[in-house]
């Protein structure tokens, strides 16, 4: 409990999103929000990450962003919106080592599964077994 509340006071202390004008700090602010803060939050700073990637040649951020949107659905219960985000799969596919990036296939699988679609699931499973990551 002491570093959940480590990190909320470290949240309380961000600029705020319209200040930010990196969309990489944007997404790992993002995802500080989305332990400290919730989803409401973390959404806020995930739309600005998308912004600023919007007709920016910084494709290889394109998987982080996919990842934190579909957790940001799948906290909120949101099906359908996950769904709608892990069917358009990333340019890229470069590995940048994230964490959170790394288990984007992990969390399309599951999202295939609560949606009873075992092909594409089984597709999203193959990819996380591929990798090295966690």
């Amino acid at each position: 409990d002491g570093d959940l509340d480590g990190l909320r006071r470290l949240a309380r202390q961000l600029p705020s999103p319209p200040d930010v004008t990196n969309p990489n700090l944007a997404l790992d602010l993002g995802v500080v929000a989305l332990y400290a803060e919730g989803s409401l939050a973390a959404r806020r700073w995930c739309d600005r990450g998308v912004a600023l990637l919007r007709g920016s040649t910084e494709v290889h951020l394109e998987p982080r962003m996919l990842a934190l949107q579909c957790s940001i659905a799948l906290m909120e219960a949101d099906l359908d919106t996950a769904l709608a985000i892990i069917d358009h799969p990333p340019r890229s596919r470069s590995r940048s080592g994230d964490v959170f990036e790394e288990r984007l296939p992990i969390v399309a699988a599951r999202v295939m599964m609560a949606a009873r679609r075992d092909t594409a699931a089984d597709s999203w499973i193959s990819v996380a077994e591929a990798m090295s990551g966690p």
